[in-house]
């Protein structure tokens, strides 16, 4: 087992204890975005907090908001609501601290438009949260490009038989 082979092309993997506990470690936030220094500007943006003790950064909540909604927009067998539910314990913690525009521009620059305005939409007006609809809006009117529909419907697509092959591709 050589988990550091899948560093050029993924970004992150879950390892198990031989206790069961889990632990799923990123080396780069988005699966879309893993090549060399992908993840400077999110880490240049992170924010210090403590856990359990210890002196840790984590990305701030836009960057964090995105990636939640991201991951969530990808196919699983069990289809899986949890997303919705950090997204909404984020968008509360922060308060009036997101970074709306940060949020607007990290999805356009890496080109994650596709999953972002809906997602958005979902929380806002069937969760209740406190998303402004200027950034709803916004990313609803946004580009995107073939390419990105396609792989956007590629990723919220069973594929029994190519698993994660066409993902990798993309």
């Amino acid at each position: 087992n050589h988990p550091e082979r899948l560093i050029p092309i993924r970004n992150g993997d879950e390892f198990r204890a031989p206790d069961g506990q889990r632990l799923d470690l990123h080396w780069n936030l988005f699966h879309e975005c893993c090549g060399p220094g992908a993840s400077e500007d999110i880490w240049d943006a992170a924010v210090n907090c403590d856990l359990e003790g210890a002196d840790v950064f984590t990305p701030g909540f836009a960057d964090l908001l995105l990636h939640v909604i991201v991951h969530g927009a990808r196919w699983s067998p069990a289809q899986p609501l949890a997303w919705t539910s950090d997204a909404i314990v984020l968008i509360r913690a922060a308060k009036e601290s997101v970074d709306w525009d940060r949020l607007l521009e990290q999805t356009r620059r890496r080109r994650l438009v596709a999953p972002v305005p809906g997602a958005l939409r979902y929380l806002r007006v069937r969760c209740g949260t406190s998303i402004p609809v200027r950034v709803v809006e916004e990313l609803s009117r946004a580009k995107v490009t073939f390419t990105e529909r396609l792989e956007h419907i590629v990723k919220v697509s069973p594929r029994p038989l190519v698993g994660t092959l066409p993902v990798l591709w993309f």
